[in-house]
C-alpha cells in the first residue's frame, strides 16, 4: 500500500502541473454534455420549413396547405409560385422539401379523377428528410381519405359505414421504451460516452507514453519494486476514478435531472460506466504494449475509439452489416455499454440478459497481461521513439 500511494502522489502531481490531464479529463466532457443536451434540448426538431407550390388555389388546396402547417415537424416557410422557385430554395438550402399540389385539384376529387400530391424532400439531410416525409405522406392519406369519405356519404353511405371502408382494420400502435421519441434519449446517451471514450483511451495511451519520454519510466519501476503490474495500476487509478465519476454526473444529470428513462435504476447504469472506463483503458493499455511507439499507439487508440461510433449499433443496425462484419462490433467497449443500456435503462430487462456484455467489458481488462512484459522491457530500457 506505501508504494502504491507513492505513485498515486507522484500522477497526482503530474495532473497538477499540467493542465492538458485536467482539462482532457474534466473540462472537455463538461463541454460535451452541455454541449449536445442543449442542442437537442426541445427533443426533436419541429417546425422544419418547406416550400408549397399551390397551383390549384382553391378551398380545398388551401385547407389542405393549413393542415400540413399544423404539424409539428413541418412549416411552410414559403408559398411558391411555381417549382422551380421552390427548387431554388433547396438549392439554397432555404427550405428542405416541396410540397406541390397540382392544377384542377378540387375538381379531380369532385370527379374522382385522382388528382396526383406530389413532395420532395432533401435526402442530404436526413432527419429533417425523413421527418417531412413521414408528415407529408400522412398529409396524403388523410386528404386521399377526407375525398373518398365525402364521395361516400354523397352516395348515400352514413359516417360508421364510411369509416368501416376507409379504415376495415383499425392501428392500435404504440412506441416503446422511447414513447415521446425524444432524440437526446437515444442519441445523448450513447453520442456523450462514446465521445468520452475517445478521450480516456487516448489519455491513457498518453499518460503511458509520456513516462518513457519525460524518462520518469524507471522510477515508476523502483516505486513499484520492479513490478509493472503494480506500476499501472497505481499509476493509472487515479484517472480511473476521476474518468468514473465524471460518467456518473453525466448518468446523474441524464436519468435524474433531465428525467430519461432508466427502467432498473441508476445504480445498474454507473456500474456500467465503471466497466467501460475499465475496458477502455485496458484496450488502451494493450495498445501501448502491442506497439510501443506513442505516436502510433495513440493513432490506433482514436482509430478505434472514433470507429466504435459507427460500430456500437445505435445510428447503423448491426444487423444490416455484412455478414463478414457482423463479428466487429464485439470488439468494441462501446457496443456493449449500448447494448447494457438498451436493456437495463430502455427496456428494464432482468440483469441475466446484460452478462454476456457483462462478461465481454470484463474480458477487455485482461488484455493487459498479454503486454505486461513488453511494457515493462520499454519502461526498463526507456527506449521512447518520435
Amino acid at each position: 500500500m506505501h508504494r502504491i500511494w507513492m505513485i498515486i502522489n507522484h500522477e497526482l502531481h503530474h495532473y497538477v502541473s499540467r493542465p492538458l490531464y485536467l482539462l482532457t479529463m474534466l473540462v472537455a466532457p463538461i463541454f460535451v454534455c452541455f454541449f449536445f443536451l442543449s442542442l437537442m434540448d426541445e427533443g426533436a426538431p419541429d417546425d422544419m420549413p418547406i416550400a408549397m407550390v399551390d397551383q390549384d388555389c382553391s378551398k380545398t388546396s388551401r385547407n389542405l396547405a393549413r393542415t400540413l402547417n399544423t404539424f409539428k415537424g413541418t412549416h411552410i416557410a414559403l408559398q411558391a409560385k411555381d417549382f422551380t422557385e421552390a427548387r431554388r430554395a433547396v438549392q439554397r438550402r432555404e427550405v428542405y422539401g416541396i410540397f406541390v399540389i397540382p392544377e384542377n385539384f378540387e375538381c379531380d376529387i369532385m370527379a374522382s379523377r385522382q388528382p396526383k400530391l406530389t413532395f420532395y424532400t432533401n435526402g442530404a439531410y436526413f432527419i429533417p428528410s425523413s421527418l417531412q416525409m413521414s408528415d407529408m405522406t400522412t398529409m396524403c392519406v388523410l386528404a386521399a381519405g377526407a375525398a373518398s369519405r365525402s364521395v361516400l356519404l354523397a352516395k348515400g353511405a352514413t359516417d360508421e359505414q364510411a369509416q368501416a371502408l376507409l379504415q376495415p382494420i383499425v392501428v392500435d400502435r404504440h412506441t416503446l421504451s422511447n414513447h415521446s421519441t425524444n432524440y437526446p434519449v437515444y442519441l445523448c446517451t450513447t453520442i456523450m460516452p462514446a465521445i468520452y471514450n475517445i478521450l480516456i483511451m487516448l489519455l491513457t495511451v498518453y499518460l503511458l507514453g509520456m513516462e518513457v519520454k519525460n524518462g520518469h519510466s524507471r522510477t515508476l519501476l523502483e516505486m513499484s519494486n520492479g513490478n509493472i503490474l503494480l506500476a499501472l495500476v497505481a499509476k493509472l487509478l487515479p484517472s480511473t476514478v476521476i474518468f468514473t465519476l465524471v460518467l456518473m454526473g453525466m448518468n446523474s444529470v441524464m436519468y435524474h435531472y433531465l428525467g430519461f428513462p432508466c427502467e432498473n435504476g441508476i445504480l445498474r447504469m454507473h456500474i456500467t460506466s465503471l466497466l467501460l472506463v475499465l475496458a477502455s483503458q485496458s484496450l488502451s493499455i494493450f495498445f501501448y504494449g502491442l506497439l510501443p511507439i506513442m505516436r502510433i499507439a495513440l493513432s490506433l487508440a482514436s482509430f478505434w475509439g472514433v470507429m466504435s461510433i459507427t460500430m456500437s449499433g445505435f445510428t447503423f443496425p448491426t444487423s444490416a452489416f455484412p455478414n463478414v462484419m457482423k463479428i466487429w462490433p464485439n470488439l468494441f467497449p462501446m457496443r456493449h455499454h449500448f447494448l447494457i443500456y438498451n436493456d437495463q435503462a430502455l427496456n428494464g430487462y432482468d440483469l441475466y440478459y446484460s452478462m454476456p456484455h457483462i462478461a465481454a467489458l470484463l474480458a477487455f481488462t485482461l488484455l493487459p497481461i498479454l503486454v505486461m512484459g513488453r511494457i515493462q522491457r520499454v519502461y526498463e530500457e526507456m527506449s521512447y521513439e518520435l
